[in-house]
């Protein structure tokens, strides 16, 4: 039934499942990262960020130190606990990529809120990777 519904709103049926109250539940999420790492084993890495603490201007002979950590600037709004990133050497990279750049274009005002949710309600079928392929739902309405 939740197929044929979401066939009529023209929408993905992911959409309407999840074992959790609400749908993207952080159980959800979390279940679907641990999964992802057992059939990806050793593509799926946690890093702790921490504080940017280089001034502002400072010496290019401090960029050549071989500095792996990720660093955040506190400034930014970002949370009182440094935050966990994810690195993911698998397809789901390329689909973050992508997200981020559809993020940014809604950010600069290059695409609508309604244009934004569209292309995430019919995510995957919204992708394009980048612009080398021809998304099987035109989710752009300026195009």
């Amino acid at each position: 039934m939740l197929d044929k519904i979401a066939f009529a709103l023209h929408t993905n049926c992911l959409n309407f499942y999840s074992i959790y109250e609400g749908a993207g539940a952080a159980e959800d999420i979390m279940r679907t990262l641990f999964w992802l790492e057992e059939s990806n084993m050793g593509r799926v890495q946690l890093v702790q960020t921490t504080p940017n603490t280089l001034p502002e201007k400072h010496d290019d002979r401090l960029r050549a130190i071989e500095d792996t950590t990720l660093h955040y600037n506190p400034s930014d709004d970002w949370p009182v606990c440094p935050p966990v990133a994810i690195y993911f050497d698998c397809i789901v990279d390329s689909f973050m990529r992508e997200w981020l750049v559809r993020q940014r274009e809604y950010r600069a005002g290059e695409i609508t809120r309604e244009e934004y949710f569209e292309w995430k309600l019919n995510w995957p079928d919204t992708c394009d990777d980048l612009g080398k392929v021809t998304p099987t739902i035109q989710w752009r309405k300026n195009k």
